[in-house]
């Protein structure tokens, strides 16, 4: 049988209309139920984050020679509270920030206080040194007894945390052109390492290789 003309356009309009229909439909779904999804893969495809330090601007002389300079510092500071022994404490904490015992050990006994500063602007190198688990503790006003439990909930120790810590300072001053002049040795002494063998294992232990090793591989001219 014969379609007449008037059939095949109704036809032909009919698949038309659905093929309409099927496209409003699948745009509806598109804007409605997944356009949250799909503006958020459009804008992790265009958008990619990074992290740009900020940097303090040269300021110089009309000659050209730097009129002040950054340098990285820290405040070092506790809580009286938790000082069990001040005149030990003091001792070593003056020694390592070259300040007199007496005036450390005066500062951890400051009575009705849970905070006082030890030192203020004191270079990082020895802020570094300064740390340890007991240091740690006051710092973040928490018994060293809660500190160690929570670290060991982790899965750390508080020692081995301070000694990543230090062993990742090394290893960026061993990578840092500006420091070749500086023996490996007092590279080590100011991140806190005295014992020469006790960290080239260590530090053999988390990069494969010698202190020296790891030097010549980053500072090798290319």
């Amino acid at each position: 049988m014969k379609r007449t003309p008037a059939g095949r356009l109704v036809a032909l309009l009919g698949a038309m209309v659905l093929a309409l229909v099927g496209v409003i439909a699948r745009l509806v779904v598109l804007q409605v139920g997944d356009h949250r999804a799909l503006a958020a893969q459009g804008l992790q495809q265009r958008v990619h984050p990074t992290d740009l330090p900020a940097e303090r601007g040269a300021i110089v002389d009309r000659t050209g020679v730097p009129l002040a300079i950054t340098l990285e510092a820290r405040d070092i500071y506790t809580d009286p509270r938790y000082v069990t022994d001040p005149i030990g404490e003091a001792a070593k904490i003056a020694r390592v920030l070259g300040m007199r015992a007496r005036d450390v050990e005066r500062r951890l006994q400051t009575p009705d206080s849970t905070f006082v500063y030890l030192g203020r602007q004191i270079d990082v190198h020895i802020a570094d040194r300064a740390l340890t688990p007991r240091t740690l503790a006051a710092v973040h006003f928490v018994s060293p007894r809660l500190l160690h439990r929570t670290f060991a909930e982790r899965g750390h120790t508080v020692a081995g945390w301070i000694r990543t810590r230090r062993l990742d300072a090394v290893a960026r001053d061993l990578a840092d052109p500006a420091l070749l002049h500086r023996s490996i040795r007092a590279v080590a002494e100011s991140r806190g390492f005295i014992d020469a063998p006790h960290f080239n294992r260590l530090f053999r232990q988390v990069h494969g290789c010698t202190p020296g090793e790891y030097r010549a591989t980053l500072t090798a001219p290319r």
